[in-house]
């Protein structure tokens, strides 16, 4: 059957309709689908027959168009099915949090923050993305979306700049193109604490009602008041 936008409306399951305006476009029905296809041989001999687009989006002439740009490059030598077989098989931003999370997490002593910004912010957003199509707008509009928490929001895009370092260190998109490069961080304001004399009182009493049952518990939260140290330096401590 030729392939007219007549025929397109009345075609039933098993038609197959070939356009004689450009050689090897055609259209097949299924049961439940139908679909544009393109019939072409490669330099090498290969036939190829990608599909083009749904009639029920796309019309004719929008398919002609379309078939005419990859038979040029076909023409060229471009062999079109093993691009879009790379581009497939091309690693995803969830592939990506897996390795880092796997590979170069586990050498940093934040390693359980990082894990947590990964699950709740950066693979909802962006883990079915292909890492070398991440751009800066997907970065920005994803920053700008943690407007509300400043501090957290430059957290999260240090990881994806350390993320995108290595990503193209392990040739999962091109050198220097870290779609982070040009984000401006929120301005962060120093913090400054001081528990104030009715909060120490409170603390106080705190620990004095579990000295009994938890008495190293209690020591290691006096060494902290004490000293100023971290959580992780006094734990370590000998």
């Amino acid at each position: 059957m030729e392939l007219t936008e007549k025929t397109i409306k009345a075609a039933q399951p098993g038609d197959v309709l070939y356009d004689k305006k450009i050689t090897g476009l055609y259209m097949r029905v299924f049961e439940n689908r139908r679909g544009y296809y393109l019939y072409y041989r490669t330099k090498t001999g290969g036939q190829r027959r990608p599909k083009v687009g749904i009639p029920d989006i796309m019309t004719l002439g929008q398919a002609r168009e379309i078939a005419k740009s990859l038979l040029l490059q076909v023409a060229s030598g471009e062999d079109l099915m093993a691009k879009r077989k790379q581009a497939r098989a091309a690693p995803t931003m969830a592939a990506l949090c897996t390795k880092y999370l796997e590979e170069y997490a586990p050498k940093k002593k934040s390693a359980a923050d990082d894990k947590a910004m990964i699950n709740r912010v950066i693979l909802p957003k962006l883990g079915r993305m292909r890492v070398a199509d991440v751009q800066y707008d997907d970065i920005a509009t994803l920053h700008r979306s943690m407007a509300k928490t400043p501090v957290h929001a430059n957290r999260v895009l240090a990881l994806l700049s350390r993320m995108f370092t290595l990503a193209e260190r392990w040739e999962y998109r091109p050198q220097r193109t870290t779609p982070t490069r040009h984000v401006e961080r929120y301005r962060e304001n120093k913090r400054r604490r001081i528990m104030s004399p009715v909060e120490a009182a409170a603390i106080a009493a705190g620990l004095r009602k579990h000295a009994i049952v938890r008495p190293e518990a209690v020591l290691f939260i006096h060494l902290l008041v004490l000293t100023g140290a971290r959580c992780g330096e006094v734990a370590a401590a000998r």
